[in-house]
């Protein structure tokens, strides 16, 4: 299994995570390749949260079919739902609850919503070794990289 951290533009500018070539990233077979799982930053969930509200566009209607999902994996004993059920299978899952510390962090900027992520993602990290960030933001690569990992960014035909 792939464990992602992935930044909220999966959710509101590409398709649905259970519609993705997931096997793109692995370079496997169509149908091919591990399963996902998504590990949703709470940073993550708080601007889906924001997006939501903004009138009938089709990033807070994403916002809002994304906001259902997280209320559904909120629901569920072991904070996850299932989006896809195989080739190969998406669950979506809430993030542990961590204190970040950014006096760890000098270099980044707690004020910065690409900077929390980052932050978060290394403190997850100690407990979830394997886990990626998968993002297409530009900032919010450097600042992982910043940390001393690296990033997925994700397919441009997604």
């Amino acid at each position: 299994m792939k464990t992602y951290f992935p930044d909220t533009n999966l959710f509101l500018e590409f398709r649905k995570a259970s519609d993705l070539p997931w096997h793109e990233l692995d370079s496997a077979l169509s149908g091919q390749g591990p399963d996902i799982r998504l590990i949703v930053p709470s940073t993550v969930v708080t601007e889906i949260e924001r997006h939501k509200t903004n009138g009938n566009s089709r990033k807070a209607k994403r916002a809002r079919d994304t906001s259902a999902l997280l209320r559904k994996a909120l629901n569920s004993p072991d904070l996850t739902t299932e989006l896809r059920a195989a080739n190969p299978r998406v669950i979506l899952q809430l993030p542990p609850v961590v204190k970040v510390d950014f006096a760890q962090f000098p270099n980044l900027d707690s004020t910065r919503p690409d900077h929390r992520i980052a932050a978060e993602f290394a403190e997850v990290r100690k407990v979830e070794p394997s886990l990626v960030v998968l993002t297409d933001d530009t900032l919010l690569t450097l600042a992982v990289r910043s940390l001393g990992f690296e990033t997925i960014l994700i397919p441009e035909n997604w």
